[in-house]
């Protein structure tokens, strides 16, 4: 009785395991790593830094504003 070597040559498939639904992190994660996904990634990045920088800058340079006030005041006295 000669054996098909071919048939032994492909490994048996499973229906039930080739269509299983694909996870949610698995699907973010490709989107984050593809060309779309990291320019979105880098411009809510520059967005979200200059909100900070505003955010941190803004006691500051409302220090400097009222010691300006204040020598103007002075020299124009």
């Amino acid at each position: 009785m000669p054996i098909d070597r071919i048939s032994h040559l492909i490994a048996p498939t499973n229906d039930e395991t080739d269509h299983r639904p694909r996870s949610f992190y698995r699907t973010f994660i490709q989107f984050i790593s593809s060309n779309l996904g990291l320019a979105i990634v880098v411009v809510a990045y520059s967005i979200g830094g200059a909100f900070l920088f505003i955010l941190l800058e803004q006691y500051i340079e409302l220090q400097n504003c009222q010691q300006a006030s204040c020598m103007l005041k002075v020299f124009c006295e």
